[in-house]
């Protein structure tokens, strides 16, 4: 069975706008996953700039789910993937956090 693989990259844990956005649009892949017969590996990557203690229980667990670790990774992105990018494009040259490979 052949899976797509698919990573958001976004600030999921921020109180930011692009974070609240993300978290929504999680909630929404999750709800189609659910019903969905299509082979989809969903993954996500928090980019932290800010972390807050805002986030529903709901939301830290849906993101827990999908969130993709830091030893898997490279795991990951040897099949083909699609990136999602869903924050502002110069994000890398001004994230305090940003790990670059």
């Amino acid at each position: 069975m052949s899976y797509k693989n698919i990573l958001y990259v976004s600030q999921f844990r921020d109180s930011s706008g692009y974070a609240s956005a993300a978290r929504s649009y999680v909630k929404a892949v999750d709800a189609y996953l659910q019903t969905s017969n299509d082979n989809i590996n969903f993954k996500i990557y928090t980019i932290p700039i800010e972390h807050t203690n805002s986030l529903s229980v709901f939301e830290k667990q849906l993101l827990l789910k999908y969130e993709l670790r830091e030893e898997d990774i490279d795991t990951f992105i040897r099949d083909e993937y699609t990136i999602i990018w869903h924050m502002p494009s110069t994000m890398p040259l001004v994230a305090p956090n940003f790990v670059q490979a």
